[in-house]
């Protein structure tokens, strides 16, 4: 799945799928391969290799394409190819450029030659002609491309928090603290060291030679020989730099005692060098991947540190003998390394050269844990021509762990340096190695009791999504916890995993029960301390609160920690960012979106000074400003925010291989889904959300809230594509989820009831559509403090549908209880306000509630906003009617009242709007009954409309002509055509499609009245099909959105009931 993820990615922004962690030297046996290219198998007898060992690792092919294949398969070997001089012609120029051919050899008859390919091929090492010259050269450039392996960690000195660590602050410390553990790793010698020859024989076990030694190793090995034994016998110091570059935990453990007799041994001779002087300049040459060089010039200026031990050189010339010649796909380099050891008090080195059986390379070790400041790098050193990478032997590394231990001690209690280490293993991504560690260290005696031990343990279960099997940690803890130190309390990990998976009440219970035995506790125990639990028991209630969906105790406990923070920290602290992450997300939910952004915009200054800038804490609040910016259909900035948290999340899965991390990839997929659905693309949107749900379903228990989540996503896409079938089952999921958890008032289950209402109503049934909406309303009405637009809609579409009924005392209520909602809760001058008035006052009068209805009508006119121009003329028309309706009672001077407003309401929108002048037109065509009023208003639209014949030719009418107009008289068919040849050209003119959609609609309207059906069929046909565009323009505005749906129920009902007029006439 993650290379369709990052297929998915690429199309959002560029990614590389190498990343400079892919390290070719990390070698060991595994990662040698000699291949063979020899057709025939008599020439393969005849050159057999003189070692055992080495011809295990050859792998012979027969045709050319096999080899190229082959080695192309394993990108991450070091490749050492042999072939004949012929077999070499056909295969170099395709094989050559690839990266893991290491070196060349070539095997020939003694009269031949091929100086032609020496001078073509960078990595052909020579041309031999007999077997043990072969094996020779095989033998020593493997073992130099060993001693050249290096694999770095760096640490970024100046980073911001050594609470939250990147994969590669976390394997830097990791190694700082590896000796600390290692020395005071208790064992017994003979038991350790039998360990080590067991491992060792079964590592050589066909090679005699080897064997032998080891024997010898196992007889005689003595202390204070380490430092022989590991420059002597390629068996030892070729197999532990291998475990201590992999970080092999087991085989660590196996080769512990060896390490800590080496350790002391170079501190011992150590003394002796510095005799010598206080500053030694020393030098290794090497090659490196190109990736791994550029890595190293990104690192400038900080921290490095060299998993293993370190050999270098007090000779330049041999150091860079060593290097060699650079070729296609790596490049020698030249370490400069000063230690002024006047200075560097944290620096183990010796000079070995007595010791080595090449004492002429004037070797020095330096032990593991050293660490390096990067000086420069690419400067040419003047006499090799080599780039040179100066470095400064520094103490700042044991600062950095000094800084760890303390937090560790302070904020999370923990004493033991040895679990501090699993613990970094862990965060370095090495849950099983860590896992086997934590089980090695839970063997010992002493630590049968360690309860801070078992919280470890089940933080790596919790890392793994092993849920059951944290809590069980977790429990063990807090019991052997309060049995040891009453004040100590392990029971918050308990109440985490209860809150992830789902179990609130449960964590809240426990969250209230730690809060007040803190503070009851504050006056006795250490301040700092305790007010740090403090804020850290208020967080996780708010995280609780907020997971319910009760957002507004959330905010409170929030604020609380927050006060608690900035009252007893100096500095920026991370969860201080997220308490303020999660409390403008609850801003954006209320539709307070300014106030939403300040918090949102001070987590990130926040999270940048706290956390690396990989960090997914960074993408989840680049995502909310996303959401944030989308909500206020500002789709452009909105999009450069997804882009920004794609960013962040594929650099943290390039740096940290969070891709292994479930949680980390769904959390990708659902940044995607929200990206392509903004930019339009609804199948890769559809596609994203569906591989985040499989992950989600694979990883959770079932019934999770974030199962939910996935599924409403899902529904509103298909909604969007108008799979309503589809839709409707994914929303039937999530509401089985939310309603049989307990979570049956969850403010997102409100938005699945007010969705599945709406498909309901779109295949017209209208009963299971109120009992979905009554659903949300409940819901909606809970949380009314934030879910008040939410309410607005689910109310105003109740009173749609009783409106079709007939029943309008029900829709007079709803529309009564949406103004009060509004009217309270929305901010000033919505224009969806004003639609809920204008909603009620139509409803009002149909009822003859006139005067109510008036008051409402103007209340709708006189709030400002852009969208007055589109409701005017319907204002107007409205107030034309109560008019009417009052001058029909004799009621003369609510009459005039009611025409002057409607006077107003004309004079203050733009008159040239035709559409607009024809709509109103219409209406009063059909409605109006006083003739003299109607041919006052008829002639004021006909000048209106003249004023404009450049942009549309309107029929004239015969102004002679007697122009009344009752509903139960024949239409007069001046009007009628001036009607609809207005409404045809105005078709043809517009560009705006919202407008085209609403002429079509009035013209099929008009020859639906003029009985021509199968016309109006064919305009209502046309309108739906732009109106189902429009909803896609505009699904992130939800009152657009929920007009524009209206609209289409409608359409269709009036094509089917076409389709029903016209088979009746059919069959007649």
């Amino acid at each position: 799945m993650e290379s369709e993820v990052l297929s998915l990615l690429s199309k959002i922004i560029p990614i590389s799928t190498t990343t400079c962690d892919d390290n070719p030297n990390a070698l060991n046996l595994d990662d040698i391969r000699i291949l063979w290219y020899e057709p025939l198998e008599d020439a393969r007898q005849c050159f057999q290799l003189c070692n055992d060992e080495l011809n295990r690792c050859v792998t012979y092919v027969s045709d050319n394409l096999t080899c190229l294949k082959l080695a192309q398969s394993m990108p991450k070997r070091n490749i050492f190819l042999v072939a004949s001089i012929l077999c070499a012609r056909e295969v170099l120029p395709p094989i050559h450029q690839l990266r893991q051919i290491d070196s060349v050899f070539i095997y020939c008859a003694a009269n031949e030659t091929a100086d032609d390919l020496l001078s073509a091929y960078s990595k052909l090492i020579g041309i031999f002609h007999n077997n043990k010259e072969l094996t020779c050269a095989l033998q020593d450039n493997i073992e130099l491309c060993q001693k050249q392996s290096l694999t770095f960690s760096f640490y970024n000195q100046h980073q911001k928090s050594t609470r939250e660590l990147s994969q590669e602050a976390a394997s830097f410390l990791w190694f700082q603290l590896f000796k600390n553990v290692i020395l005071n790793m208790e064992s017994n010698e003979n038991n350790a060291k039998c360990d080590l020859v067991t491992f060792l024989n079964e590592r050589y076990h066909n090679n005699n030679k080897q064997l032998k030694l080891i024997k010898e190793f196992d007889e005689t090995y003595n202390a204070n020989d380490a430092i022989r034994w590991y420059t002597g016998q390629p068996f030892l110091y070729k197999n532990l730099n291998r475990v201590l570059r992999t970080e092999d935990i087991d085989q660590l453990y196996i080769f512990r005692f060896f390490i800590t007799d080496l350790c002391r041994s170079l501190r011992r001779e150590f003394q002796i060098l510095k005799d010598y002087g206080s500053v030694v300049t020393l030098y290794r040459g090497t090659k490196v991947a190109f990736p791994e060089y550029e890595k190293l010039k990104r690192n400038e200026g900080l921290l490095i540190s060299t998993n293993g031990f370190l050999s270098t050189s007090l000779s330049k010339d041999i150091a860079v003998a060593f290097a060699g010649q650079s070729s296609t796909t790596k490049q020698s380099i030249l370490f400069e390394i000063v230690c002024d050891l006047d200075q560097v008090q944290s620096i183990v080195l010796s000079l070995v050269s007595e010791f080595s059986v090449i004492p002429g390379e004037q070797e020095v070790l330096i032990d593991i844990g050293a660490v390096f400041k990067i000086l420069s790098i690419d400067t040419l050193d003047s006499e090799s021509g080599l780039p040179m990478v100066k470095l400064r032997a520094t103490d700042e590394g044991n600062e950095v762990v000094k800084k760890y231990i303390a937090i560790n001690q302070q904020e999370m209690k923990e004493k033991s340096v040895a679990v501090m280490w699993g613990r970094l293993l862990a965060q370095a991504g090495h849950y099983s190695e860590a896992l086997r560690y934590f089980d090695r260290l839970e063997s010992i005696d002493e630590n049968k009791g360690d309860w801070r031990l078992q919280v470890n343990i089940g933080h790596v279960f919790a890392t793994l999504d092993r849920w059951k099997e944290a809590v069980a940690r977790y429990k063990h803890a807090d019991d052997l916890a309060k049995m040891q130190e009453p004040s100590m309390r392990a029971s918050i990990h308990i109440a985490n995993a209860y809150r992830i998976t789902g179990r609130y009440n449960e964590a809240l219970e426990i969250y209230r029960k730690l809060l007040e035995q803190t503070e009851n506790e504050l006056l006795i125990a250490d301040e700092v301390i305790d007010h740090h639990d403090i804020a850290v028991y208020l967080s996780c209630m708010g995280y609780c609160y907020h997971d319910k969906g009760e957002y507004d105790d959330a905010v409170k406990y929030f604020l609380r920690a927050i006060h608690e923070r900035e009252t007893n920290y100096v500095s920026d602290h991370v969860e201080t960012a997220r308490d303020l992450h999660y409390i403008g997300f609850i801003l954006s939910k209320k539709g307070d979106f300014t106030e939403a952004m300040k918090y949102f915009f001070q987590a990130h200054e926040m999270f940048q000074k706290s956390i690396p800038l990989t960090h997914p804490d960074i993408a989840i609040n680049y995502n909310n400003i996303a959401n944030t910016f989308s909500q206020q259909d500002d789709v452009k900035v909105a999009l450069e925010y997804l882009v920004k948290s794609l960013h962040v999340q594929a650099a943290n899965m390039k740096e940290n291989l969070v891709a292994k991390n479930a949680t980390q990839l769904a959390l990708m997929l659902d940044t995607l889904s929200s990206t392509f659905r903004l930019r339009g693309e609804i199948e890769e949107a559809l596609m994203c959300s569906l591989q985040s749900l499989k992950i989600k379903e694979n990883l959770l228990q079932p019934g999770q809230l974030n199962i939910a989540w996935s599924l409403t996503n899902i529904g509103r896409i298909f909604i969007e594509q108008q799979k309503y079938e589809k839709a409707k089952q994914f929303y039937t999921r999530a509401l089985t989820i939310y309603d049989s958890n307990g979570h049956h008032e969850h403010p997102a289950s409100g938005d699945a009831w007010y969705n599945m209402g709406w498909i309901f109503q779109a295949e017209g049934d209208c009963e299971a559509a109120l009992t979905a909406y009554q659903r949300a309303r409940s819901v909606q009405t809970k949380h009314i403090s934030f879910l008040h637009s939410d309410l607005s809609s689910t109310l105003t579409v109740m009173a749609d549908i009783y409106c079709s009924k007939g029943e309008l005392g029900i829709a007079t209520g709803y529309y009564r209880e949406c103004v009060y909602v509004q009217e309270k809760y929305q901010p000033p001058n919505a224009a969806f306000l004003r639609a809920t008035w204008i909603g009620l006052g139509n409803v009002l009068i149909a009822q003859d509630i006139l005067q109510e209805a008036m008051t409402y009508y103007m209340k709708a006119f006189s709030l400002e906003g852009k969208s007055i121009e589109s409701v005017a003329h319907n204002i107007g028309y409205q107030l034309y009617v109560i008019g009417s309706s009052f001058e029909k009672q004799e009621l003369m001077q609510k009459a005039s009242e009611c025409r002057k407003s409607a006077s107003l309401v004309f004079e203050h929108y733009e008159q040239h709007e035709l559409c607009s002048l024809v709509q109103v037109f219409a209406q009063m065509m059909d409605i109006c009954e006083d003739q003299p009023i109607f041919e006052t208003v008829l002639k004021t639209l006909f000048a209106e409309t003249n004023q404009h014949e450049s942009e549309v030719t309107v029929t004239s009418v015969d102004e002679e002509k007697p122009l009344s107009l009752h509903s139960q008289h024949q239409t007069d068919h001046s009007i009628s055509e001036f009607y609809m040849n207005s409404m045809f050209l105005y078709d043809m003119l517009l560009e705006n499609a919202n407008k085209r959609a609403l002429a079509l609609s009035l013209i099929a309207g008009c020859n639906f009245q003029e009985n021509k059906y199968e016309l109006a069929q064919q305009y209502y046909t046309k309108a739906l099909a732009l109106y189902k565009r429009l909803m896609l323009e505009v699904n992130d505005d939800p009152e657009k959105l929920h007009n524009i749906q209206m609209t289409i129920i409608d359409i269709n009902a009036r094509i089917q009931e076409l389709s029903l007029i016209l088979s009746q006439v059919q069959k007649s």
